[in-house]
Protein backbone atom coordinates (compact mmCIF):
# COMPACT_ATOMS: atom_id res chain seq x y z
CA UNK A 1 0.00 0.00 0.00
CA UNK A 2 1.23 3.19 -0.94
CA UNK A 3 1.14 6.47 1.63
CA UNK A 4 0.82 9.61 0.00
CA UNK A 5 2.64 11.69 2.99
CA UNK A 6 5.52 8.42 2.95
CA UNK A 7 9.01 9.53 4.71
CA UNK A 8 11.10 10.50 1.26
CA UNK A 9 14.00 13.02 1.14
CA UNK A 10 13.83 15.59 -1.19
CA UNK A 11 16.15 15.67 -4.07
CA UNK A 12 18.12 18.50 -3.32
CA UNK A 13 19.12 16.66 0.42
CA UNK A 14 21.23 14.52 -1.81
CA UNK A 15 23.99 17.42 -2.15
CA UNK A 16 26.25 17.79 0.77
CA UNK A 17 29.03 20.14 0.93
CA UNK A 18 31.85 19.22 2.99
CA UNK A 19 33.91 23.10 2.24
CA UNK A 20 32.57 24.97 5.62
CA UNK A 21 36.05 26.99 5.59
CA UNK A 22 36.46 30.71 4.74
CA UNK A 23 38.73 32.01 2.86
CA UNK A 24 41.16 34.29 3.98
CA UNK A 25 39.93 37.46 2.81
CA UNK A 26 36.52 36.31 4.08
CA UNK A 27 38.60 35.47 7.73
CA UNK A 28 39.74 39.27 8.02
CA UNK A 29 36.11 40.64 6.55
CA UNK A 30 34.31 39.39 9.65
CA UNK A 31 37.44 40.79 11.98
CA UNK A 32 37.45 43.35 10.70
CA UNK A 33 33.86 43.54 10.79
CA UNK A 34 32.50 45.48 14.45
CA UNK A 35 28.60 45.67 15.09
CA UNK A 36 27.80 49.05 16.06
CA UNK A 37 26.82 49.99 19.67
CA UNK A 38 23.26 51.38 18.85
CA UNK A 39 21.32 51.95 15.95
CA UNK A 40 21.32 55.35 14.47
CA UNK A 41 19.30 57.78 16.31
CA UNK A 42 17.58 60.90 14.15
CA UNK A 43 16.66 63.17 17.57
CA UNK A 44 19.24 65.66 18.25
CA UNK A 45 22.13 65.29 20.52
CA UNK A 46 20.60 65.45 24.20
CA UNK A 47 17.10 64.78 23.16
CA UNK A 48 15.44 60.92 22.57
CA UNK A 49 12.99 60.56 19.82
CA UNK A 50 10.32 60.18 21.99
CA UNK A 51 10.18 63.23 24.07
CA UNK A 52 10.38 65.03 20.64
CA UNK A 53 7.65 62.89 19.26
CA UNK A 54 5.61 63.72 22.82
CA UNK A 55 6.20 67.68 22.44
CA UNK A 56 4.90 67.50 19.14
CA UNK A 57 2.14 65.61 19.77
CA UNK A 58 0.90 67.87 22.44
CA UNK A 59 1.68 71.03 20.74
CA UNK A 60 -0.91 69.57 18.16
CA UNK A 61 -3.51 67.94 20.68
CA UNK A 62 -3.68 71.80 22.03
CA UNK A 63 -4.85 74.11 19.36
CA UNK A 64 -7.62 75.42 19.60
CA UNK A 65 -9.18 73.80 16.65
CA UNK A 66 -7.87 70.19 17.32
CA UNK A 67 -9.77 70.57 20.65
CA UNK A 68 -12.54 71.47 19.31
CA UNK A 69 -12.70 68.71 16.76
CA UNK A 70 -11.70 66.73 19.96
CA UNK A 71 -14.84 67.14 21.97
CA UNK A 72 -17.10 67.13 18.95
CA UNK A 73 -15.82 63.29 18.56
CA UNK A 74 -16.47 63.02 22.67
CA UNK A 75 -20.00 64.23 22.51
CA UNK A 76 -21.14 62.16 19.09
CA UNK A 77 -19.64 58.62 20.70
CA UNK A 78 -21.37 59.34 23.90
CA UNK A 79 -24.28 60.16 22.35
CA UNK A 80 -23.99 57.20 20.22
CA UNK A 81 -23.58 55.35 23.54
CA UNK A 82 -26.66 56.73 24.93
CA UNK A 83 -28.76 55.70 22.26
CA UNK A 84 -27.74 52.28 21.32
CA UNK A 85 -28.24 51.80 25.77
CA UNK A 86 -31.88 53.36 25.40
CA UNK A 87 -32.48 51.00 22.50
CA UNK A 88 -31.35 47.99 23.74
CA UNK A 89 -33.49 48.66 27.08
CA UNK A 90 -36.39 49.14 24.91
CA UNK A 91 -35.99 46.29 23.51
CA UNK A 92 -35.64 44.00 26.60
Amino acid sequence: MNKPFENKQPEFESYQSNDDSFSDDEEQQLKDWEPQEKPFDFSPPGKSTSAIFWKKTVEIVSRPKVRRIGAAVVILSATALLISEVANAEST
